[in-house]
């Protein structure tokens, strides 16, 4: 029975501890979480206020339908127009620029900014450049190898521009 005091006291040290967790617990964690599942239910709000940035391939494809045509027949037909083109919210804002005269900088990725060319190569290679982990029925690419089987070097006149993937594929219909 002398050991029993010792007991209650560890008894109380770990009750005080369980309590000062919950007191914890319900200052830090959101009293909506959990609302749906492990998810907090006013972060649904925060997201809905939030301008819309990426508009999916249908709405591409109510402007582009020839380009949506090829591309949703061939291997980028898996991949959003959004990945390489950028949010399409954007693309509205381009055209009125274009249309108005406005001289603000177009969007990054915007066909009419120029930019996409130069973007390509590091755009394609983040899917297909070589890996260790990609299956090797994925298209994997070395950039150098690549350009070598077509006599294409980095002392070549040509190297630069055909770093660019754009020179000799299209994005629509890659293989072409």
């Amino acid at each position: 029975m002398k050991n029993v005091r010792h007991i209650i006291h560890l008894v109380v040290v770990l009750a005080i501890i369980g309590v000062g967790l919950l007191v914890v617990r319900t200052a830090l964690v959101p009293a909506t979480f959990g609302q749906y599942g492990a998810y907090v239910g006013a972060s649904v709000d925060a997201i809905r206020s939030k301008p819309v940035k990426y508009v999916g391939a249908e709405v591409c494809k109510s402007c582009h339908k020839k380009e949506w045509k090829k591309w949703s027949r061939k291997e980028h037909a898996t991949v959003a127009c959004e990945v390489c083109h950028g949010p399409g919210a954007e693309h509205s804002v381009e055209d009125t620029l274009l249309r108005s005269g406005d001289p603000r900088p177009l969007p990054v990725r915007s066909k009419s900014s120029g930019k996409m060319a130069a973007q390509a190569h590091d755009l394609c290679m983040s899917c297909h450049a070589k890996a260790p982990g990609r299956s090797t029925e994925f298209p994997q690419i070395e950039s150098k190898a690549h350009l070598a089987e077509f006599k294409i070097t980095e002392g070549s006149d040509d190297y630069e521009k055909a770093m660019q993937c754009l020179t000799c594929h299209t994005g629509h219909d890659p293989i072409k």
